[in-house]
């Protein structure tokens, strides 16, 4: 598990999760995201969807979404460190989840080639009890970690997915 921290005990999580061998999509791979604070969960289970197999599979608290064949968070990541320019990771096909992601301090950018990155992380509006629509959620979470646990948060995704490649599943 991929995990950013900050120095209140806020924590954002990522899980990549093995893909199930009944899967009709087999090209998919399911991410967990869940927003954490001194180890209990910032959204109350009472307010988040939880009508399907699909949107119970997500951490209490947290959410689900999937990918298509890679993990191309992974890439963006790279791509807004390496580059210093933003970029916007949305889960696909079903785009229950969106992290935009953006070199420095947001909104105070002023110089990129600060030591830190934001993260703006956005579950679907329809992931919420009675909404109908999929649309972006009123609902933003924002970390900014410095460089050296922006670099680990990478590593860890990237173990992950590696792992999950070599079990062929």
């Amino acid at each position: 598990m991929a995990k950013i921290t900050s120095e209140e005990g806020f924590v954002l999580e990522f899980e990549l999760l093995p893909r199930s061998k009944e899967d009709i999509f087999e090209k998919y791979f399911p991410v967990r995201c869940s927003l954490m604070y001194q180890n209990k969960p910032i959204l109350n289970e009472d307010i988040l969807r939880r009508d399907s197999d699909y949107s119970r599979s997500g951490f209490p608290g947290g959410f689900v979404g999937e990918e298509i064949d890679s993990f191309s968070l992974i890439e963006d990541l790279e791509y807004v460190r390496d580059n210093r320019k933003s970029r916007i990771w949305t889960s696909f096909p079903h785009e229950d989840l969106e992290v935009a992601i953006y070199p420095g301090l947001f909104p105070y950018i002023g110089e990129h080639d600060s030591e830190y990155f934001t993260f703006m992380f956005y579950p679907c509006g329809c992931r919420f009890k009675d909404v109908n629509v999929c649309s972006r959620s009123p609902v933003c979470f924002v970390m900014s970690p410095d460089l050296n646990e922006y670099n680990k948060f990478i590593e860890d995704l990237k173990k992950e997915y590696e792992q999950l490649k070599s079990l062929n599943v």
